[in-house]
C-alpha cells in the first residue's frame, strides 16, 4: 500500500468522502466537506472495494469490506486502532 492510499484510508476513516464529479475528477473530502486532494482514476478504482456509496452519491468506508480482511491487513489494523479510540 502506498503512502498516497494511506492518507486516503486515514481521511475516509476520520468521516471523510469520496466525490466522483465527473468532469472536474474524484476528489477526496474532509469531514466538513473541504476538497483535501485530488484521487486519480486507477486509485479509485483500485480502492473501491472498500468503499460503498451513499444516498447522495458520496463514496465513505465500508466497514463490512474492511472487517472482511486478513487480521495482518495495514486498513484493519488502523480500522480497529480509530474504533477502540472512538469506544473510549
Amino acid at each position: 500500500m502506498t503512502s498516497i492510499e494511506k492518507e486516503i484510508i486515514r481521511v475516509l476513516l476520520s468521516g471523510g468522502s469520496i466525490a466522483h464529479n465527473g468532469i472536474s475528477g474524484i476528489r477526496l473530502r474532509d469531514k466538513k466537506f473541504n476538497p483535501v486532494r485530488n484521487v486519480t482514476p486507477r486509485r479509485f478504482y483500485l480502492m473501491k472495494d472498500l468503499l460503498k456509496k451513499n444516498k447522495i452519491g458520496m463514496w465513505l468506508i465500508s466497514p463490512k469490506a474492511i472487517l472482511k480482511l486478513r487480521a495482518n491487513s495495514w486498513v484493519k489494523k488502523q480500522y480497529k486502532l480509530k474504533r477502540k479510540k472512538q469506544a473510549q
